[in-house]
């Protein structure tokens, strides 16, 4: 007989009674039965509960469906007294605020008084008690369970659903996304109690879908999107996106900023913000788009009008105005809009970027955001007819140093966002690569009374990376997050999650530390996750190989010298392509390939990447090593978890390792014009550089299989096919 699932306290403190003065006396029945082979619940959620909620309880209904075999149709709420006109084990889920919800709760006894409490917000509670003919007969009897989940709100019942199919079901959150379905299980048995909770640290909890090219390509028929920006064709499409959220919800996420560079206007794209309010998300938009409206749509929407060229907010403040209360009215269409407000340029760069008009100097361009964030926060009023919304201003880039300076002014009612732009020095032909550390203006910046402060980090970003492949340290992650708390930053957190699949041990730890940061602890929470994902057995083996990965990672300085940075894959190819160009420009002149390359971050480059040789070749050859003790049903996530990332990680190393044999080959040659023995060998290295991505390329083809074909069609970001191409070609 399976044994109930234990509790996670790594995540949701679990202490039995809500209130262990008011717990009733010790069952007399051990356990209930929720379902065996002769027996299945039966589920009712009232029909005038929130969509949103009866698409949880549908969830719940596929979720049992998976485990016993069976169709769970829902039902209405019966009608008291009796509770129930049988003695089957039920599940209600419903409101508060229900009459129906509380007429059953009245009726079998429970009390749902903390439900009803001032600061009860998002709060749930999960009641497993005997059925009447049960309690009536003792363990002699029945052992029928009614499952009671109920919330203040309908996203706290929608978190008592998944709560519920997380800790007593045992599906994990993430199995749309870890191969992890719910595993057959012809008798459940669960513990009498209860359990409720409500999120403790941040009041929004959020996800930015973004740098989304594998979900862009991955099903067809999403929708087109007219941009002039090279990673956006296609719209995710409505099933993904679906997956999406679904996730989000069993994490008890509450906001989605649901695409990069979205564009309200077009119906494929609206859908995606659609989809996330009735599955009961907030929603909210890119720190490049106040009101929704980012430079490629300000072109797009004058363009349309006879313009060829978009206003300045400069010389046509009017027209700029126009535009954002166009957009402003599609977004006030939906229910739960957290409005971004700010002033960027085309393609995530400062405004004074492709904008002539702006004044040179900070000072004066800080005055400029501030009054454009003044402008949108009145039409955001004026769209809605009242001022009971929330804002937020995201300090990305520009923002950050703007924010330092004390430049920039923001509305007492909207939350200022820091964000994690710390950036290394410059390396291979200037480039900054970023840190997942926050900027300087979190830590100089005095926090304003009556104003509220959120958080947005990474666990994956482009062009540093992690893209392909996973690479931020949990315990930074904790440390990270753990100084916003320290300084109240709370009121909101948004993870940039990119494609999802990658970054699946990160999304899980930012949600456990949203949801509740005091009570969450590294080490269970980390033994806990190898244990689920890949088994006990291979537990500590996996525990292993995670730190052989994060061992990979060359360690960089960073601008602050406080912190450091990881080398991660997108360094590796802005690196790669930085080889790239010198080689070229070594051709052509003895010094023009200096214009990439100082000695100092050559010498970095040659030292960072014999690391990284050195660190993939251990992590790739570990996982193998461990696979064949992996459960057969956890396989396929370890090996795109592991040996796949692991492999593109090596193929970048050995990349740029031929790229600098090719260059050291180049420049000798070019100071030896005419020795074709040095040409022959930048030929040479340049097709061992070359085919060490073929290789890689290849390993993560023969992964996508099942429902992970085309997994990796959108690779428009890094491009790994890309690269190789190029890189034959300069040969």
């Amino acid at each position: 007989m399976r044994q109930p699932h234990p509790p996670d306290d790594t995540h949701i403190p679990f202490a039995g009674f809500a209130n262990e003065s008011e717990a009733p006396p010790p069952p007399r029945i051990p356990f209930m039965i929720l379902c065996d082979t002769t027996t299945q619940p039966t589920l009712h959620c009232d029909p005038g509960e929130p969509a949103c909620l009866r698409h949880a309880v549908a969830d719940l209904a596929s979720d049992l469906g998976k485990i016993s075999g069976c169709v769970h149709a829902i039902h209405p709420l019966p009608p008291p007294p009796p509770p129930l006109g049988n003695d089957s084990p039920i599940i209600v889920a419903g409101t508060s605020q229900n009459p129906a919800v509380r007429a059953f709760a009245a009726a079998n006894g429970i009390d749902i008084a903390t439900l009803d409490a001032p600061d009860a917000c998002e709060r749930f509670r999960i009641q497993i008690l005997p059925t009447p003919a049960a309690r009536d007969q003792g363990a002699d009897g029945s052992r029928n369970a009614v499952i009671f989940l109920c919330g203040s709100d309908e996203r706290g019942a929608m978190w008592a659903v998944y709560e519920f199919c997380e800790r007593f079901l045992g599906v994990d959150p993430l199995y749309l996304w870890t191969d992890n379905a719910p595993a057959r299980q012809p008798v459940l048995d669960l513990p009498p109690g209860i359990h409720e909770d409500q999120p403790r640290t941040f009041r929004y909890r959020g996800w930015f879908i973004n740098d989304e090219d594998l979900l862009s390509d991955w099903r067809d028929g999403g929708g087109t999107r007219d941009i002039d920006y090279p990673f956006y064709n296609q719209v995710v499409h409505p099933d993904v996106m679906m997956r999406v959220i679904e996730t989000a919800l069993r994490l008890k996420q509450n906001l989605l900023i649901p695409a990069s560079f979205l564009d309200i206007t077009n119906p494929a794209e609206e859908t995606l913000v659609r989809l996330a309010t009735e599955r009961g998300l907030f929603v909210s938009q890119h720190h490049i788009e106040p009101l929704g409206v980012s430079h490629f749509a300000l072109e797009r929407y004058w363009r349309a009008r006879g313009r060829p060229t978009p206003p300045s907010y400069v010389t046509e403040p009017d027209l700029v105005r126009e535009t954002w209360r166009h957009y402003a009215a599609r977004w006030a269409r939906y229910p739960g809009v957290v409005w971004q407000l700010g002033l960027r340029g085309r393609g995530d760069r400062p405004v004074w970027e492709n904008d002539s008009h702006v004044p040179p100097t900070m000072e004066a361009r800080g005055a400029l955001i501030s009054r454009a964030i003044a402008d949108q926060h009145a039409i955001v009023r004026e769209a809605l007819g009242h001022d009971n919304f929330v804002s937020t201003s995201t300090l990305w880039k520009e923002g950050t140093t703007l924010h330092n300076a004390g430049f920039l002014k923001f509305p007492s009612d909207t939350i200022v966002v820091f964000a994690d732009t710390l950036q290394t020095p410059r390396a291979a032909a200037g480039q900054h690569f970023y840190a997942q550390h926050w900027g300087d203006d979190f830590y100089s910046v005095t926090r304003q009374p009556g104003h509220a402060y959120g958080i947005y980090y990474h666990v994956a970003v482009w062009r540093s990376g992690p893209h392909l492949a996973q690479g931020v340290p949990p315990a930074k992650i904790h440390q990270v997050v753990g100084e916003a708390i320290a300084r109240g930053d709370t009121a909101l957190a948004i993870t940039n999650v990119a494609n999802l699949r990658e970054v699946v041990l990160g999304i899980r730890l930012t949600a456990a530390l949203k949801w509740d940061f005091s009570a969450f602890q590294l080490e269970p929470f980390f033994n806990d996750w190898c244990a689920r994902q890949f088994g006990n057995a291979a537990a500590r083996d996996t525990a292993r190989l995670y730190e052989k990965f994060n061992d990979a990672f060359p360690s960089l300085p960073t601008e602050d010298g406080g912190h450091r940075a990881l080398w991660h894959d997108g360094a590796m190819r802005e690196s790669g392509i930085a080889c790239l160009d010198a080689i070229e420009r070594s051709r052509k002149s003895l010094d023009l390939w200096r214009e990439n390359f100082t000695p100092e971050t050559l010498g970095n480059l040659k030292k960072w990447t014999a690391h990284s040789l050195g660190g993939w070749t251990a992590a790739l050859s570990l996982a193998r090593e461990i696979a064949p003790r992996i459960p057969p049903g956890r396989a396929s996530f370890f090996h795109h978890h592991f040996e796949v990332q692991a492999a593109i990680m090596l193929g970048l190393a050995e990349w740029l390792s031929g790229l600098l044999r090719a260059l050291d080959a180049s420049v000798s040659g070019t100071k030896n014009v005419g020795a074709a023995a040095d040409s022959d060998l930048v030929v040479h290295e340049l097709e061992i550089a070359a085919t060490a991505l073929d290789r890689a390329i290849a390993i993560r083809t023969a992964s996508e299989t099942g429902q992970w074909r085309h997994w990796y069609r959108g690779d428009h970001k890094m491009n790994l096919p890309a690269l190789a191409r190029q890189t034959r070609e300069l040969s």
